[in-house]
């Protein structure tokens, strides 16, 4: 049913909350490894800036358990997640398929079938929490939005699409975009869906001409800042692929103010089963 709010341009402020995940709670409940079945637990938090994950195998036959704490952070379309071991440092790859999540290392994880290890999310034991968020809309298209992560708000524009409202903001710091699509509850505004377009930039290794063996790799930015304490010098090389090598003061975004190298967008998409609802203000 269309109320008669429906495809009318949204005017003023608009406030509510929106729901993220504080801790998620991943689980194989039964892997077959070198003939023994083991019990498999990932939880990956959020704490202010901090992010903290915890992997969990426990052997079911003798309650044996192996606990590794680290870190994860967001990557190129996958959760990575970091753990400590010795002077190294292992990494896994978190991503979702289909309604579950498969968890890999660089080198494939399988069970003795030769299976992917497959995770479910475990709602029960995962915790959500909720932040303020605020819309502004202009009759001249501009649109403002701030929230707990974005406490000065960044700046948009909006349009109506099929009925429905679409304010698109840009964080030129991150350069990570998102677009948020909108739709009339009576005189209240529900979110639909939320697109993040998030860009890759290359990283580069480092080494001397007559050095065989590379550090890094490095963003643009930190380059620079090794460049500028003295670690690199104008001898030094780059390369984003350990084959092509320039002088390190020819990479893109060296300079201040420069704009670096992107290797590609990545896009998500949250479709929300319970729609946040914003209110008039």
């Amino acid at each position: 049913m269309c109320f008669a709010s429906c495809g009318k341009e949204p005017d003023g402020k608009y406030v509510g909350e929106i729901f993220d995940w504080e801790s998620e709670v991943f689980q194989a409940r039964s892997l077959r490894i070198e003939g023994q079945d083991y019990f498999l637990q990932l939880i990956l938090r959020q704490v202010g800036q901090e992010m903290p994950a915890e992997l969990l195998f426990r052997q079911q036959k003798t309650n044996k358990e192996k606990l590794r704490t680290g870190t994860w952070r967001m990557g190129d379309g996958k959760r990575v997640i970091a753990f400590p071991d010795g002077k190294e440092v292992q990494e896994y790859f978190l991503y979702k398929k289909g309604s579950r999540f498969v968890l890999e290392d660089r080198w494939g994880l399988v069970d003795d079938n030769g299976s992917m290890f497959v995770l479910i999310r475990n709602k029960g034991k995962s915790r959500k929490r909720s932040f303020p968020i605020t819309f502004t809309f202009d009759s001249d298209g501009e649109a403002h939005f701030t929230s707990q992560a974005l406490p000065k708000g960044i700046s948009g524009e909006w349009q109506m699409i099929d009925k429905r409202v679409a304010a698109s903001f840009l964080d030129v710091g991150t350069g990570e975009r998102q677009k948020y699509f909108l739709f009339w509850k009576g005189d209240h505004l529900a979110i639909e869906k939320l697109t993040m377009y998030l860009p890759f930039f290359h990283k580069y290794y480092v080494r001397l001409p007559d050095e065989a063996k590379a550090s890094g790799p490095f963003f643009a930015k930190e380059l620079r800042e090794g460049f500028d304490s003295g670690r690199f010098g104008e001898r030094h090389e780059a390369s984003h692929d350990n084959q092509t090598w320039i002088p390190i003061e020819k990479v893109k975004g060296f300079e201040p103010g420069s704009r670096r190298l992107k290797r590609k967008n990545w896009m998500y998409h949250t479709v929300f089963d319970d729609p946040p609802v914003l209110k008039p203000r």
